[in-house]
């Protein structure tokens, strides 16, 4: 059993470590600029920096929205290093979701799941994204009824479009 635990540890820190080496430093900018810009339609109901485990502000951003019962929440971290914002990212993900197959245009990482259910029935999607030193995560939320797909990929694309406009350079 710890042979097989170590034997995933070494393949994880490897694909961490071919992922890193050829990805640069993105611009330094404020956390604040990457977040997604969402319309008239969703309320902002809270702004405020991220925790660490011990409760203890990181670097980043955090905002949350609302329409009636739907929430949607934006994450922006900003890492150290490229290297640091990977292994954030790989921790991250949201493995015990339905993975959208063949999505994941932007970043130099990025995944998309549906986490509480099987698509068409998902409640909750999550788009996790890494640019250089800077990770991103979007979820929304509607415990209502489903979240369609699309509606979810189009938000996602936003996070992209935005990143791409603020750190290229």
């Amino acid at each position: 059993m710890v042979a097989l635990v170590l034997a995933y540890l070494g393949a994880n820190a490897i694909g961490v470590y071919r992922s890193v080496t050829h990805v640069r430093e993105r611009p330094d900018v404020p956390a604040a600029e990457l977040l997604l810009d969402v319309g008239p339609r969703w309320t902002l109901v809270g702004l405020l920096p991220p925790l660490d485990e011990r409760g203890r502000p990181r670097p980043g951003v955090v905002a949350g929205w609302a329409d009636g019962p739907d929430r949607l929440v934006h994450t922006v971290l900003k890492h150290v290093s490229p290297a640091r914002a990977e292994l954030a990212h790989v921790l991250a993900r949201p493995s015990r979701g339905e993975a959208v197959a063949g999505w994941g245009r932007g970043g130099d990482r990025a995944s998309v799941a549906c986490v509480d259910r099987t698509p068409p029935d998902c409640r909750v999607w999550v788009y996790e994204t890494r640019y250089g030193q800077y990770t991103e995560r979007l979820l929304r939320s509607s415990p209502d009824g489903p979240v369609e797909e699309g509606e979810f990929l189009a938000l996602a694309r936003e996070v992209d479009v935005r990143a791409e406009y603020v750190l290229r350079g």
